[in-house]
Formats: C-alpha cells, sequence, structure tokens
C-alpha cells in the first residue's frame, strides 16, 4: 500500500492497461501480424468451406441413409401385419358371406312355410266362417224344432191329470178304480172315461215315503178342464179318507218355469184386492186397481209387486 492508501497492483497480481503508457508488450508487431494473417485467412476460408461442404454431404448420405433404412423396416412391418390382417378379414369376409348364404337359406325356407301357414289359415279362416253360419242356422234350427216339440208335448199333455195322494196300493191306480175316485171327489154326475193311468216311473216308495203321484189320461178335454178347475177351488180334497191334490200334466220345462213364479204367488196370497193366474206356458199374470200387468221374468215379477203391492199395502 502507498503511502496515499491506493494498493499496488503488481502485488495482488492485478494488471492495469493505460492508453497513456503505450501498447501491450504482444501487440509490439501488429504489421507483421496483420500481414501474416492477410495470408493464411483465404486459405483457411477455403479449407473450411470444403470442409463444411464434406460435412454436409455427410449429414446429407447418413440422413438418406437412415430414411431408406426406416422406410424399409416401416414397409416391412406394415407388410406383415398388413398381411395379417388382410387374412383375418378374408377370413371374417368368408365367414359372413357363409352366415349370409346360411341366413338366406333359412329366410328362404321361413317365407315357404309362411306361404304355407298363411294358405292354410286362409282355407281355415273360411271354414270357421262357414262352420259358424252353419252352427248359428243349426242353433236356430234347433231352438225352433225344441219349441215345437215342447208344443206338441205339452199338447198330448192337455187331457193329462197328475193326482197326489193315493196310498200305493194292488189297483190304486186302474182306469176302473181312478174314474171312480175322481167322480167321488168332484161330486160328478157321472164318471169320466179315462183312457190309461200309471204312477211315475220313480221307485216305488219304502216304509213312511209318501206314494208316487198318479197319472191319468181322460178321453175328453172337457171333462179334464172341469176336473182341474174344481182342484183350483177346492185345492186339498177329502175322499174315502184320504187327502188328494190333482194338478195338471205339464212337461219338464213348463213345470220348471212355473214353478219359479211359487214366491211371489205366496206374497200375493193374502194380498187384498189382487187376482194373479199363470197362463200357459209359464205367464204370470197380475189384476190390481183393475189393471193387468203379464211377467214371464220371475224376478221382475217380485220386483213389481214390492213396489206397488207390498208397499202400497204397508202405507
Amino acid at each position: 500500500m502507498n503511502a496515499d492508501g491506493s494498493s499496488d497492483g503488481r502485488r495482488h497480481g492485478t494488471h492495469r492497461t493505460d492508453s497513456s503508457h503505450g501498447p501491450p508488450k504482444h501487440d509490439k508487431q501488429p504489421y507483421l501480424r496483420r500481414s501474416l494473417l492477410q495470408r493464411v485467412r483465404p486459405h483457411a476460408k477455403q479449407r473450411w468451406r470444403k470442409k463444411m461442404t464434406d460435412f454436409e454431404g455427410f449429414k446429407r448420405e447418413l440422413r438418406e441413409d437412415l430414411v431408406g433404412a426406416m422406410k424399409k423396416e416401416v414397409r416391412s412391418v406394415l407388410e406383415s401385419e398388413l398381411g395379417f390382417f388382410k387374412s383375418e378379414v378374408l377370413s371374417l369376409k368368408s365367414g359372413l358371406e357363409e352366415l349370409k348364404n346360411t341366413t338366406n337359406s333359412e329366410i328362404a325356407e321361413l317365407r315357404s312355410t309362411l306361404a304355407g301357414a298363411e294358405h292354410s289359415l286362409s282355407t281355415c279362416s273360411d271354414d270357421v266362417t262357414t262352420l259358424q253360419r252353419d252352427v248359428k242356422r243349426l242353433t236356430e234350427l234347433a231352438d225352433i224344432l225344441q219349441n215345437k216339440c215342447e208344443d206338441l208335448e205339452g199338447r198330448s199333455r192337455r187331457n193329462n191329470v197328475r193326482i197326489v195322494g193315493i196310498p200305493e196300493s194292488p189297483g190304486s191306480c186302474s182306469t176302473s178304480a181312478i174314474p171312480a175316485l175322481l167322480k167321488d171327489a168332484f161330486n160328478l154326475e157321472k164318471a169320466p172315461l179315462v183312457d190309461r193311468s200309471h204312477r211315475s216311473s220313480q221307485p216305488a216308495p219304502r216304509g213312511g215315503e209318501p206314494a208316487r203321484t198318479v197319472m191319468a189320461r181322460l178321453h175328453y178335454y172337457k171333462n179334464c178342464n172341469d176336473i182341474l178347475r174344481l182342484a183350483r177351488t177346492k185345492q186339498k180334497i177329502q175322499v174315502d179318507g184320504m187327502t188328494i191334490s190333482v194338478y195338471p200334466d205339464f212337461t219338464a220345462r213348463v213345470a220348471k218355469a212355473r214353478a219359479a213364479f211359487n214366491g211371489v204367488g205366496q206374497m200375493l196370497t193374502d194380498a187384498p184386492g189382487v187376482k194373479f193366474g199363470i197362463i200357459f206356458p209359464a205367464r204370470l199374470c197380475i189384476t190390481f186397481n183393475g189393471a193387468k200387468s203379464f211377467f214371464t221374468d220371475p224376478e221382475a215379477a217380485r220386483a213389481y209387486v214390492s213396489q206397488n203391492i207390498v208397499h202400497h199395502q204397508e202405507d
């Protein structure tokens, strides 16, 4: 350190340059250096350019080689993969063609079967229509025939009477015993002529069971009608120690239809000012306050009696 406090650069290894002191030692021959550089520089540039040109060519060749190798490798891989995919696609196409052919054949078979089924259904539909028409016609014809048979059977029974209460004994239902019984029961001037008489076809009664009904056919309808009219008046008839009842002989269908009005008849039995009766074959006639009402439905008759007769009497 100097006396004024500044440091000495040479002691610390630093080098101070000052233009006032002149050029440094290695720059003492600037002219020679410049001339040397001027001589050497053109040759160096040429060599450098040549080297750079060779390097660029080398890089270009290397690039082309690498690109060519990569192309070959990629082409090889792609050809391999494409070959595999091509074989798979061909296999899938073959399977699809086979499936298509099978499906087409099945569809053709189904179409043929469907066409046959349609023809069969059309024929069956026509047959069903014809059968329905025939069944309807035959049903109507059967109803007509049944009604005719019912009417004929009813007409054949017009001269018949049913006698209930005659005990079971030999000869009790003969054609000679029945006329005498009817003459005594209804105080007739002359015994009616009976063509046939027999008991119902039920099994013979056992001890304690009621006797079977006796059915008798009278020769004249007038005698039958008179006996039934008197029977409706007397109802329970005492004769020779027996209690008998005489009813008309109806078919099973008519008897069932008439029996359906029994409940209505019981409601009207004690009703004052009411007259009723069942008209053949099974039509209920009710006369109330001078007005007649006819019913073929037992429920409708019951409703009429409940609303107009029973309710009126309660009021």
